[in-house]
């Protein structure tokens, strides 16, 4: 029998999937991500109101955040160029929250091939489509349920 020292504490897959997990979060990030400081600037109001503004949204399922070094992000896609929420996405976020989905997995699921759009990107697909996005995130809810 192996000793404690020869035994890896940590199982290779383990390991596998949280660098594949870090990965996808920095490809995430890199596409663009708007602090809330810099939403404070941007919109020209203060950080306060900006918390305020989120958290409304955020109950509204206009936008979504994610966690990242102990600040909180909003995804850039999900903003106008004046840093208005974007009315297509409403309904792909609630589905997708109802389902149990996080930040980082909304986020994954809206810029991946779906099968649910025969391997088509949502983000891509919601300019052009956004009833058959919105579907296609009610059924891929109703099928994690």
């Amino acid at each position: 029998m192996p000793t404690l020292a020869e035994m890896d504490p940590v199982p290779y897959a383990t390991v596998q999937q949280a660098q594949r997990r870090a990965a996808l979060r920095t490809e995430l990030l890199a596409s663009g991500a708007f602090t809330y400081r810099a939403l404070s600037d941007g919109k020209g109001i203060s950080q306060p109101a900006v918390r305020q503004w989120i958290r409304r949204a955020r109950d509204r399922h206009e936008l979504f955040t994610v966690e990242h070094g102990h600040e909180a992000l909003v995804p850039a896609l999900l903003l106008n160029h004046d840093l208005s929420t974007q009315p297509e996405f409403q309904p792909v976020i609630e589905a997708l929250v109802g389902a149990g989905e996080d930040g980082w997995g909304l986020w994954a699921w809206l810029v991946s091939p779906t099968p649910w759009l025969d391997g088509k990107v949502p983000v891509e697909e919601l300019r052009l489509h956004p009833k058959a996005v919105a579907e296609a995130a009610h059924r891929r809810a109703s099928n994690a349920a």
